[in-house]
């Protein structure tokens, strides 16, 4: 009696379960471009849903264009209303990379990787890192990208941030 009142307990949360897979997204991807037009490449992009769950998330290619994955790879997104989140960062240096010199001649390529070691320890005060996308973009409480997801077919998505 005891196995049949367990197993009858456990119902509600395998069904619970069975909900949580990736049957309930509807397939979303689209692209995504700064405001005059030149697409937002290599960046990470979050839907978080405003109803709470897990988010949909994406990457960037060449072209700005992106696929959501939520439970798993490239399934989409469960319908609802989202807030986008957008960052990107890119490593901005200030060295010229150094003239290769002949591999044969073992003394040339050590003054030359020491010569680059030097001018890049006089050089590591001016990196810095630059964001092209606002910081407003990259968090959920400040981001003013919002989108609502049908749940109707699938959804090719046009986003637009501005530069900084």
């Amino acid at each position: 009696m005891t196995r049949i009142v367990s197993a009858l307990s456990l119902a509600p949360l395998l069904l619970l379960a069975a909900g949580c897979t990736g049957s309930q997204t509807v397939p979303a991807g689209g692209s995504l471009h700064f405001d005059d037009g030149k697409p937002v490449v290599g960046a990470s992009i979050r839907f978080v849903p405003a109803a709470g769950g897990r988010d949909a998330t994406g990457y960037t290619g060449k072209n700005g264009e992106f696929t959501l994955s939520t439970f798993s790879a490239e399934d989409g997104a469960p319908p609802g209303e989202y807030t986008v989140v957008v960052t990107k960062t890119v490593a901005a240096t200030n060295v010229e990379p150094a003239a290769a010199p002949s591999l044969s001649d073992p003394k040339a390529m050590a003054e030359a990787m020491r010569k680059h070691y030097e001018k890049s320890k006089e050089a590591a005060p001016a990196r810095k890192i630059e964001d092209p996308v606002p910081a407003a973009y990259g968090d959920v409480k400040t981001s003013p990208l919002k989108y609502k997801l049908e749940s109707s077919g699938s959804t090719k998505i046009e986003l637009k941030v501005r530069k900084t």
